[in-house]
């Protein structure tokens, strides 16, 4: 869970000779909403949660996008989960 383009994410990808592409629909986000808990909810979503792939490797990923899923809760339909998952398509 580390903002994207952040120092640390530049040095996981490094050390893991790893790529990642980022999602079509940011605009969701992975975190940061403020109908949870376990996170700072101010500012905007932020993406934080990633599918890395060896820059190397034979598999690459096709396309992506952030879904919000959510379900009927309680009398709203409310977030399942703190985080919001990132769907993709790989090739090989």
């Amino acid at each position: 869970n580390i903002p994207f383009a952040d120092t640390l994410f530049d040095y996981t990808l490094e050390h893991l000779d790893a790529i990642t592409e980022q999602p079509v629909n940011q605009l969701f986000g992975t975190a940061n909403f403020n109908d949870q808990d376990l996170t700072s909810a101010s500012g905007s979503p932020m993406w934080i949660d990633f599918i890395l792939l060896k820059s190397k490797g034979s598999v690459r990923i096709k396309r992506s996008h952030i879904e919000e899923p959510r379900c009927f809760f309680r009398g709203k339909f409310e977030r399942i989960s703190d985080h919001n998952p990132i769907i993709a398509v790989l090739s090989w």
